[in-house]
């Protein structure tokens, strides 16, 4: 996993998909899955299952975070691992009432990714059987969460690096231009359009 981070610092999905799989091979659980957050809304970016592998995540839906709606709202809103070792002894919402008649699901843990204050995301595992999840499994379950974490902070600090980069070099192309062309403002406009073009990469100018 942290060989991927290093080789992929401008995408985090194979650091992701490494990460559940890894989970769910060393826990022995039945799903490993990774969600990201926004503040409003979470959303699958990341699943694996004992029985099917890795699955592939296309147009994940973007579910509300309701703490009274679903358990990965929870963990995000208390920003606080949540471990449910028995589903049997408590009420489940609906959300995960569907989940246990259709995959059979008895326990589960979930754990924030947390930047600072802000929860950015949930590296979740549902076992078939209640007590699945003891301390072991939870320390590794953490460690693997701070790989994720350490994935989108990379990609992030790497994306704002380039940015910050790319308008510099902007800034500079720009009175360069500006310098070499005192009695004409022509050229000045055309290379802060073609600065913008490029910067936000806009079809037209």
């Amino acid at each position: 996993v942290l060989e991927l981070i290093a080789k992929s610092p401008t995408d985090v999905q194979p650091v992701f998909d490494a990460i559940v799989q890894t989970v769910v091979r060393l826990v022995g659980c039945e799903t490993a899955f990774i969600q990201r957050c926004d503040g409003k809304h979470f959303w699958s970016v990341a699943r694996c299952r004992r029985d099917d592998g890795l699955v592939t995540v296309v147009n994940p839906r973007h579910a509300p975070i309701d703490p009274n709606a679903n358990f990965p709202s929870r963990a995000i809103v208390s920003r606080a691992t949540l471990h449910l070792p028995d589903w049997s002894q408590i009420e489940l919402p609906e959300f995960e009432r569907r989940i246990q008649e259709q995959l059979g699901y008895h326990s589960a843990v979930y754990l924030p990714l947390l930047r600072e204050d802000e929860c950015i995301g949930v590296l979740g595992l549902a076992g078939s059987r209640p007590g699945m999840f003891g301390e072991t499994e939870i320390a590794l379950a953490e460690s693997f969460r701070d790989q994720a974490f350490i994935a989108i902070e990379n990609t992030r600090l790497f994306n704002e690096t380039q940015n910050a980069l790319a308008q510099q070099k902007a800034l500079s192309n720009i009175l360069s231009v500006i310098s070499n062309s005192v009695a004409d403002v022509e050229p000045v406009f055309d290379e802060i359009l073609r600065s913008v073009q490029h910067l936000f990469d806009v079809e037209d100018r």
